[in-house]
């Protein structure tokens, strides 16, 4: 059997660049995704406001133009 393991380091971003952070527009569902090559350098911040805007305070930093809106 082997033992090999595939893994893949995808950095996944969007289109226009800036990620994702927010509202899914589906209930219970929110967004922190897309923020491709800057993922690790942006995760503590984008994790953290996200958690203040669903605990219903503000962000850390203004989230507007980030929210999933602006891609359709």
């Amino acid at each position: 059997m082997s033992r090999v393991q595939r893994w893949k380091g995808a950095r996944p971003m969007l289109p226009d660049g800036p990620p994702v952070i927010g509202r899914s527009g589906v209930d219970g569902i929110w967004l922190n995704l897309g923020h491709g090559s800057s993922g690790w350098a942006l995760a503590c911040g984008s994790a953290l406001a996200l958690a203040q805007a669903i605990d219903g305070r503000d962000a850390a930093f203004g989230l507007e133009g980030l929210g999933i809106e602006r891609l359709r």
